[in-house]
């Protein structure tokens, strides 16, 4: 995506995961508590499962 597209995807955190899986990166289970803790600080809850559109 160049800087010059917009497109509305809610939290900075889910951009962030969504870049880590097109490059194929592994993350931690350290790091994925942090994103979590981050997804939860954005959007004041705590998601208990991912959508369906998601899996």
């Amino acid at each position: 995506m160049s800087p010059r597209q917009v497109q509305a995807a809610g939290a900075i955190t889910r951009l962030f995961v969504e870049r880590l899986k097109e490059q194929h990166m592994a993350i931690t289970s350290f790091e994925g508590t942090i994103l979590e803790l981050g997804l939860c600080d954005e959007t004041g809850s705590l998601p208990t499962h991912p959508p369906s559109h998601e899996i």
